[in-house]
């Protein structure tokens, strides 16, 4: 009798078992495969939901006489009010060098937006007259906003389209303020450039690394950045996450990047970028690309630009010299050159020979698709630069390394 139940039992347990161990290794498949996308979620998570942990700073400008008349008292004491908000707008602009004549006129609605009184005192109410001494509040986001839509063009100028903090992120490390890794000392070689192109990287210190941290970037909001850099004037931010991994089931390397964009509304963007990598080599070469790509679409001249002041001898880059009468005693520059095979290699080459102002010029092969180009030249690197966007070639220059660009192709 027992034996009767048993068996049957212990078959429907080995099926359920065998029904199991097959589910779980569809699971564990499907697990793996979704690893990278959960992890990127997580970061995504992190970047858009958390809320900000740094308190937007209000600050107060104090004893400002207003006064006015009116058809009424009310009339007079909105008419002050309107009056001395305005005037304290262009106190807060002065100490951005805004002079009152860039500002246009102000809407009334505006300037409550900007600035709430916080004392009132010696307050004289009469027919159709108010004065007052008051005590003004604001915050500088709401101030950038007022400036930016009532400031004229030159207010614009004094604007950076971005302020931009390259972070590297090694699995639970978060590194802002470092300098010892090639992320950061790439873009650190590149800050003239961005600079230019109306880019602010704020240069590390102890106070703002305080400020600033791993534990709080990911929440700040674009009001306490406004409070963090006080005296920089910037439209938006840009948080720039590199992190580099391992595929473990391809075996593929490969460098994720990831921009959270915030804009004075608060609004949050992120956009990811995944550059593989089948040379560790080839590390320095992508940041060079992520660096260059991030100041041609949110930077506000681009390479395009500036190669465009080199044909018109208009301006010149950090580093590239006026035209002048130089010495002539030949010079060797050294220009790193990237060609995806031995065709547009040849391309340049051809292009190199037809440049008057080149004597000479090697090329050798370093490694995958990297060449150190050697030329030899008499003339400033403006006659250079010009000899070069002539026959279709220009370069860019980070610090003292120079990279060498095919224009047709952007190689």
């Amino acid at each position: 009798m027992l034996s009767f139940i048993f068996y049957p039992v212990f078959f429907v347990l080995s099926f359920l078992k065998t029904k199991l161990f097959r589910k779980a290794r569809v699971l564990s498949s499907v697990c793996s495969k979704r690893l990278l996308f959960i992890s990127n979620l997580i970061l995504i998570k992190i970047l858009c939901s958390a809320l900000p942990v740094y308190s937007s700073q209000l600050r107060e400008i104090a004893d400002l006489y207003i006064e006015s008349m009116g058809n009424n008292t009310y009339e007079a004491q909105i008419k002050a009010n309107k009056t001395g908000m305005y005037r304290a707008l262009l106190m807060v602009a002065d100490k951005n060098g805004i002079r009152p004549d860039e500002i246009g006129k102000i809407p009334y609605q505006q300037l409550k937006e900007a600035f709430t009184i916080s004392s009132i005192k010696n307050e004289v109410r009469n027919d159709g007259f108010y004065a007052a001494t008051v005590n003004y509040q604001y915050n500088l986001q709401t101030i950038n906003k007022a400036l930016l839509k009532y400031g004229s063009d030159s207010v614009n100028e004094r604007f950076y389209e971005y302020l931009i903090l390259p972070i590297l992120k090694q699995r639970k490390v978060v590194n802002i303020w470092g300098n010892d890794q090639e992320w950061h000392k790439k873009w650190e070689t590149a800050r003239n450039m961005l600079e230019y192109s109306k880019i602010f990287y704020p240069k590390s210190s102890k106070e703002l690394a305080i400020k600033v941290s791993s534990q709080n970037v990911f929440n700040l909001s674009y009001a306490d950045f406004t409070d963090i850099f006080p005296a920089i004037l910037f439209k938006n931010v840009m948080l720039n996450v590199c992190e580099l991994f391992t595929d473990s089931r391809s075996g593929e390397t490969v460098i994720n990047i990831k921009l959270l964009l915030i804009n004075w509304d608060e609004v949050r963007n992120i956009k990811e970028q995944q550059y593989p990598i089948k040379d560790i080599k080839e590390i320095p070469y992508i940041i060079d690309t992520v660096i260059t790509s991030t100041i041609e679409e949110y930077g506000r001249y681009n390479f395009a630009s500036l190669d465009l002041d080199l044909e018109e001898g208009k301006g010149n880059a950090e580093g590239v010299e006026e035209k002048t009468s130089s010495d002539d005693k030949p010079k060797t520059l050294l220009l790193n050159l990237y060609a995806i095979n031995e065709g547009e290699l040849q391309i340049v080459e051809d292009k190199l020979k037809k440049v008057e102002q080149i004597q000479s010029f090697t090329i050798t092969h370093e490694h995958g698709r990297k060449y150190k180009v050697s030329i030899i030249t008499n003339g400033s690197e403006f006659d250079l630069a010009e000899g070069l966007y002539i026959n279709g070639l220009t370069f860019k220059k980070y610090g003292q390394i120079y990279h060498l660009i095919d224009l047709k192709r952007g190689i």
